[in-house]
């Protein structure tokens, strides 16, 4: 389980991720990677009212990607700070679309 310690909540975290960082786009998602200084991986799921507007499918893509995360470890490269931003499409997407989507753009990016 992604627990509090592993979340990225602070603002200047995430500019910082998102300006120094390597970000990979997808049809349905963007990565943006970037190395800490911590022992751990550290995540954040954004997903915007214009791309899916009811707050329990908001709630749901994020669980997924907790899921997902949770369970594929050994893609993930050690020490990361992972941004996962959501992209206009993603609300009509099973698991397996959005497994094989996030897959795709962790193999992609250059470890």
């Amino acid at each position: 389980m992604i627990g509090k310690k592993s979340k990225i909540k602070n603002q200047q975290v995430v500019s910082l991720i998102y300006k120094k960082g390597e970000t990979v786009r997808g049809k349905f998602f963007f990565i943006s990677l970037y190395k800490n200084e911590s022992l751990k991986n550290r995540f954040a799921f954004i997903v915007p009212n214009k791309v899916i507007s009811k707050a329990p499918a908001r709630n749901r893509l994020r669980r997924q990607l907790r899921y997902f995360f949770e369970n594929n470890k050994a893609l993930i490269p050690p020490n990361t700070d992972i941004i996962v931003t959501a992209r206009p499409g993603v609300g009509g997407l099973d698991y397996k679309e959005i497994s094989q989507e996030l897959t795709g753009l962790i193999k992609r990016t250059k470890k």
